[in-house]
């Protein structure tokens, strides 16, 4: 038997925020399944929403005004 978590349980789990979980579904990073018109993720594919949440942000470098 497979063990979910909803969007805002995953989000909780892994520090992230919950649009950024639903981000990550519709973008097909995070596989998650949609009984009843709620994102339901597989507990065991947790840890690609963390391996998401430990990668460093891109940043863009300071402007500088001449």
């Amino acid at each position: 038997m497979k063990n979910y978590l909803t969007v805002a349980e995953a989000a909780r789990e892994t520090g992230l925020a919950v649009s950024t979980v639903r981000k990550h579904i519709t973008d097909g990073d995070v596989p998650a399944e949609l009984p009843g018109g709620q994102y339901m993720i597989v507990k065991d594919d947790l840890e690609k929403l963390q391996g998401i949440a430990a990668k460093p942000r891109a940043t863009t470098p300071a402007r500088t005004i001449p």
